[in-house]
């Protein structure tokens, strides 16, 4: 489904319930299958990716087929390979297919998982044959994601001899192994991090705790984009909180740069425009990578330009984001009639550039849908800010 989206004459002042955070969500559901199910927990995401994973550690079916769900397809190659005498297939969408995922399996395969490749060596899909892992020393590629050691971290307490994981290469998104790290501590389990080496000991075991889950940073980071371009506006959000264990809390920062300045109040978030003389100094995003296209979106529609570092594993996302946005960004400047973006069955990509009708009259965003992965109510978001959205073939047919 392709969507024609149009700025608003005029934004609206409202409040916005940004989804559930997708990473916490899906950390807190390997904990509770592990838990045996029996954590309440509240505002879970209700994206694509995290329904995968509720379903799949729910039922626990002899095939699962995560579609493009990097995080579920690496958590749940940790967590079924500790199910004694199960014999799993794991598998994914074509995009799915060509992530790599060697490293982690490598890594188990050393703990003394049974795990072996079904097509292309390592890639999916997968055969797991579960058994009980003793656990021990295991050295981890971190370069290209750091769901790896996340996804290791969190079944470290099923294994008897506790986990030890050295990190040999450059860590990105290290902010997320500091939210994996935080939510294991709340359920009772601590890790010891020291420069590149984290340590479970072992007979260490999670605690049934109910849980509040953050609504969603990365999510947020749309609004924040939506009022640098519009340089006006204001919008309120619950459930972000200032000391957020969500790596992309520094959304709020990182928009200074934009003059959209961060107000919190007792029980809610509001952002707004301000006149500012900013420094567009480099950036680098290593640790918060989902944040790219937002931002690149956002420089183009304000005519900026500055260095970007810290995103070059970005060609293992949904899509190669680093080639998507730059695809994308390419063109604007050569239609004539309407600006029409391929998303690439990224989520992202659809919604980093739909504000972009605020600077160039009307966007249309093809397979427009693909945003349910990481928040499905977006359009409609978008819809109660002012924006005009309606349902169109695409422009070039």
């Amino acid at each position: 489904m392709n969507y024609k989206i149009t700025s608003p004459l005029d934004i609206v002042k409202c409040e916005i319930n940004l989804p559930g955070s997708k990473s916490i969500s899906n950390r807190v559901l390997m904990i509770n299958a592990i838990l045996g199910d029996s954590i309440d927990i509240s505002n879970l995401s209700d994206c694509d990716d995290t329904q995968i994973l509720q379903d799949s550690l729910q039922k626990k079916p002899a095939f699962i087929d995560v579609d493009g769900g990097g995080t579920p397809f690496r958590f749940l190659t940790s967590y079924l390979s500790t199910l004694n005498d199960r014999v799993f297939i794991l598998t994914g969408s074509k995009r799915m297919q060509k992530r790599p995922i060697r490293g982690l399996v490598d890594s188990l395969r050393i703990l003394g998982a049974d795990i072996s490749y079904l097509e292309k060596e390592g890639y999916a899909p997968i055969r797991i044959t579960g058994k009980n892992i003793l656990g021990g020393k295991v050295i981890v590629q971190t370069n290209i994601t750091s769901q790896y050691l996340s996804s290791l971290l969190l079944i470290a307490p099923l294994m008897d001899r506790g986990l030890e994981i050295v990190c040999e290469t450059e860590i990105v998104s290290n902010s997320y192994i500091d939210m994996t790290i935080e939510i294991m501590k709340y359920f009772g389990v601590n890790v010891c991090k020291k420069n590149r080496s984290y340590l479970v000991e072992k007979c260490q075991k999670y605690i049934k705790r109910d849980y509040f889950v953050e609504s969603d940073w990365s999510a947020a980071a749309y609004w924040y984009q939506i009022v640098a371009l519009l340089q006006k506006g204001k919008f309120r959000f619950r459930g972000l909180f200032e000391n957020s264990i969500q790596g992309d809390s520094l959304v709020r920062f990182i928009y200074e740069r934009f003059s959209v300045r961060s107000i919190f109040y007792n029980n809610y978030l509001e952002i707004e425009y301000f006149e500012s003389k900013s420094n567009f100094s480099v950036l680098d995003l290593t640790d918060n990578p989902d944040l790219y296209p937002s931002i690149r979106c956002t420089m183009a529609g304000l005519g900026l330009n500055f260095p970007i570092t810290g995103v070059d594993h970005l060609i293992y996302k949904e899509s190669d984001r680093l080639q998507s946005v730059s695809n994308e960004l390419s063109r604007l400047a050569e239609e004539v009639v309407g600006f029409e973006v391929n998303t690439y069955k990224d989520h992202r990509i659809a919604m980093s550039f739909a504000p972009l009708c605020i600077k160039y009259g009307c966007i249309v965003i093809n397979d427009a849908l693909v945003v349910s992965k990481s928040y499905p109510n977006f359009w409609n978001d978008l819809k109660l800010a002012g924006f005009k959205i309606s349902e169109i073939s695409r422009l070039n047919n």
